[in-house]
């Protein structure tokens, strides 16, 4: 499955698979399992998971933990969102000049 990662993350820049990826659903359910594993290895150091799988995944751009990645996101495309308000009223007070 790493190489459908790979190709998946050519296509689309990234290595977000959905879980419920209908293209592949196997890719899908593979990813979640590669999360669900790195987290008990990192917490118990045990399980299916290796360092070198763990690094491998690590080295093509995954993402360990998706909803901190969302939340950051979603934080990033708020700010820019308040960011684009605040100059499009300074560029209108400019206009006005600078009222």
């Amino acid at each position: 499955r790493f190489q459908e990662l790979v190709q998946y993350r050519k296509k689309h820049g990234d290595c977000l698979v959905p879980q419920r990826y209908t293209l592949n659903p196997q890719l899908g359910i593979w990813v979640n399992n590669q999360r669900t594993q790195y987290r008990t290895f990192k917490e118990e150091g045990v399980g299916p998971m290796t360092a070198e799988r763990a690094q491998k995944l690590q080295d093509l751009g995954f993402i360990w933990n998706v909803s901190k990645r969302r939340k950051k996101d979603n934080n990033a495309n708020h700010a820019c969102k308040k960011g684009s308000h605040r100059r499009k009223g300074a560029d209108r007070n400019a206009s006005k000049g600078g009222q």
